[in-house]
């Protein structure tokens, strides 16, 4: 791709790099194209299209942040970053949650069917039981009623457990 300049937003106010800035030469840059990270090109003129990308690219400098911010609490207070897995073989017990089903594999090759979790609740309090005390979780949950202006059916949940606090 051709770089033409990259536009770093801030809250307060914008920052416009130059090319020297980030290590390239003027004459590597065109004057007619953007291109933005190694997979879009756009016209100099489509300057609607690159402040919608701008925008989203803000959004996700601003969710990188959060996320950041969050896991350096929870690791400054002794809790444990946990991955556990996104399909399950039970959609859980919520009557009020509706899983997403997905086909899984068992070891023989036979199909199993599975459930995208909607929460990661079950597998965190099984190793909190474990012995683990302190864990979290950042993770993408599935929901499938779940859909609307400010609801989409795949999110990010946070979800914590403390245990044996009291022992």
């Amino acid at each position: 791709g051709v770089l033409l300049k990259v536009s770093v937003r801030y809250w307060r106010g914008c920052k416009k790099l130059k090319a020297e800035d980030l290590g390239l030469k003027s004459s590597d840059v065109s004057s007619r194209l953007i291109s933005l990270g190694h997979k879009r090109l756009l016209p100099k003129e489509s300057t609607q299209q690159l402040a919608l990308i701008e925008s989203r690219a803000h959004s996700l400098v601003a969710r990188a942040k959060v996320m950041r911010s969050i896991r350096a609490f929870f690791d400054a207070r002794g809790f444990l970053e946990v991955e556990t897995p996104a399909a399950v073989p039970s959609p859980g017990l919520d009557l009020h949650l509706s899983a997403f089903e997905v086909l899984g594999m068992r070891s023989d090759g036979a199909p199993a069917p599975r459930w995208l979790v909607t929460s990661p609740e079950y597998q965190m309090k099984r190793l909190v039981a474990g012995g683990l005390p302190r864990v979290y979780q950042l993770c993408r949950a599935y929901r499938a009623d779940e859909s609307g202006e400010r609801h989409q059916p795949e999110f990010t949940m946070l979800e914590w457990y403390r245990g044996f606090e009291d022992a």
